[in-house]
C-alpha cells in the first residue's frame, strides 16, 4: 500500500500535469487533431481540475518544488518515478520554451544517453544474443541465427490485427486474475492496421483502438510485448 503522502502527492501531480497540459492545448488551438499527441493523453478523472498556470514560467516554479518534494516520499520506486515524472516535465516545458535541442529532448524525455552506443556495449549485447540463439539451437554466425528466429517467429502482415487482438485477450485475462479493472472486457482496446503511415503506432483512446503500422516485420515475442506495453 503506498503511503497517504504520497497519495497526497500524486493528487497533486495529476492536476499539475493538467495545468500544463492545458497551457499546452492553448498554443495549438486552431488545430485540433482528435489523435494529436497531449501530454495528458487521456484524462478519465470526473474530479481533479487543470491547476492554473499563466505561463511556463509558472508551471516551471511548480514543478521545480514538486521534484523536490519527491525526493522526501517514503517509498523508494515512488521517489524515483515522480523525480523523473517532473524532469520529464521541465524538459516539455524548456522545450516549448525553446530552449531545449534535440539531443537534449533525448536524454531528458526519455533519461537515455543521447548518444549511439559504444562498440563495447554492442558486443556485450550481441554475445548475449549469441548465447541465447546457440542455446536454442540455432546455428551460423549471429545474423544467420538472429535471421533464422525471425523467420520462424514471424508473423504474417495479414495476420498481424488477429493475433495481436488474442494477446490483447489473454493479457486482460491474466490481469483480472490478480487485480481488478474498473470496466468490461468489451471495452479494451482493439487493433486497426494500416500502411505507409509516418509512426509505429499510435492509440485512440476514446475509440479503444490501437492504430497499427503493419508494414515492419513483427513476431509474436514482439506483439506480445506490444500487448503488454
Amino acid at each position: 500500500m503506498l503511503s497517504d503522502a504520497t497519495l497526497r502527492y500524486g493528487e497533486e501531480m495529476a492536476t499539475a500535469l493538467l495545468g500544463v497540459d492545458a497551457l499546452y492545448q492553448a498554443e495549438t488551438t486552431e488545430s485540433q487533431d482528435p489523435m494529436r499527441e497531449r501530454l495528458v493523453v487521456l484524462n478519465m478523472s470526473t474530479t481533479h481540475q487543470p491547476d492554473c498556470y499563466t505561463s511556463y514560467a509558472d508551471a516551471r516554479a511548480q514543478f521545480t518544488a514538486l521534484q523536490s518534494r519527491a525526493a522526501t516520499l517514503p517509498e523508494a520506486d515512488r521517489r524515483r518515478y515522480y523525480d523523473q515524472v517532473c524532469h520529464s516535465t521541465l524538459a516539455f516545458i524548456a522545450w516549448r520554451e525553446g530552449n531545449l535541442p534535440f539531443t537534449g529532448q533525448i536524454a531528458d524525455f526519455l533519461h537515455v544517453p543521447a548518444a549511439p552506443a559504444s562498440d563495447a556495449e554492442l558486443d556485450a549485447l550481441r554475445g548475449e544474443m549469441r548465447g541465447l540463439l546457440t542455446d536454442m539451437g540455432y546455428a551460423g554466425d549471429l545474423t544467420a541465427q538472429a535471421a533464422a528466429w525471425e523467420e520462424r517467429n514471424r508473423v504474417a502482415s495479414g495476420d498481424v490485427a488477429a493475433v495481436l487482438d488474442a494477446l490483447l485477450d489473454e493479457a486482460w485475462d491474466r490481469t483480472v486474475q490478480r487485480m481488478e479493472i474498473p470496466a468490461p472486457k468489451s471495452d479494451g482496446m482493439r487493433v486497426v492496421t494500416e500502411t505507409a503511415v509516418p509512426y509505429n503506432a499510435r492509440c485512440d483512446y476514446l475509440q479503444r483502438t490501437v492504430h497499427l503500422n503493419s508494414d515492419p516485420i513483427f513476431t509474436r515475442p514482439g506483439l506480445k510485448h506490444l500487448a503488454v506495453h
